[in-house]
């Protein structure tokens, strides 16, 4: 059987149970509404034009938080992992990524306000310390053979960083934005959530939250795991088209 398959299968499955738990009323409307509510809920969001704005601000964000951190991540991953004794760049990073996100949010309300500037400035510390740790460790597994053999062809370092370093490290660097890419919505959409943002999948799932309406509510939910299900399907079908492929030439 296909994963595709095997996908629609599961969801066609679970909700059924849902409909089932729902119509035996195990669980009161407000905590479980029925599924058709649910899906009325999400039909008049798109229908409405109520939630697209949202959806394009936690995207804005998102992207905005992931460019930035990508690109600091690579140069601090590129230029630590060419240091022999580079123990103290991981463990800090190491250390500051075991902090849980919203425990460092108040840090940057300080700094920066509430508001854009500090939910882009904590997707951007956390997107950069996972690509770094992730280049990192792909610069330290590269092939000193290889590394030898371009010494011994006068390579410059260009042409070494181009044709070695890079192609050799892209499936650990690759593996590190796919996982930046999960975590900074994650880290987006909680900010919105807690932190007085007034609008964003967050600040949406909240509202609702506070208003009662809980059909809307899921229905964010429901629209929030269908974008973070698309942005890491979208990223990998990428992958699989260019980053392996260029890590195996």
């Amino acid at each position: 059987m296909k994963n595709g398959s095997r996908q629609l299968i599961i969801i066609l499955t679970i909700s059924w149970l849902w409909f089932l738990f729902s119509a035996a009323k195990i669980f009161p409307p407000l905590l479980l509404p029925a599924p058709q509510n649910v899906l009325g809920a999400f039909w008049r969001l798109f229908s409405q034009n109520i939630i697209i704005l949202d959806i394009t601000t936690t995207l804005i964000r998102v992207a905005s938080g992931l460019f930035i951190g990508i690109t600091f991540g690579l140069l601090i991953g590129f230029i630590a992992g060419r240091f022999t004794h580079n123990e103290i760049f991981t463990f800090w990073i190491d250390f500051l990524r075991s902090i849980p996100a919203p425990g460092l949010y108040p840090i940057f309300v300080l700094f920066f306000g509430l508001g854009n500037i500090s939910n882009i400035a904590l997707v951007v510390l956390y997107t950069t310390m996972i690509v770094a740790l992730n280049t990192i460790y792909g610069v330290k597994n590269i092939s000193y053979t290889r590394l030898l053999f371009a010494k011994s062809l006068q390579l410059g370092n260009l042409k070494t960083f181009s044709k070695i370093i890079l192609p050799e490290s892209l499936p650990h660097i690759s593996s590190g934005i796919r996982h930046a890419i999960s975590y900074a919505l994650i880290i987006v959409v909680v900010a919105e959530m807690f932190f007085g943002s007034n609008s964003g999948l967050g600040s949406k799932i909240s509202e609702y939250h506070l208003l009662y309406e809980i059909d809307k509510m899921y229905a964010v939910i429901i629209i929030t795991g269908i974008i973070g299900f698309s942005l890491n399907k979208l990223y990998v079908i990428f992958e699989n088209k260019k980053i392996h492929w260029m890590g195996k030439n």
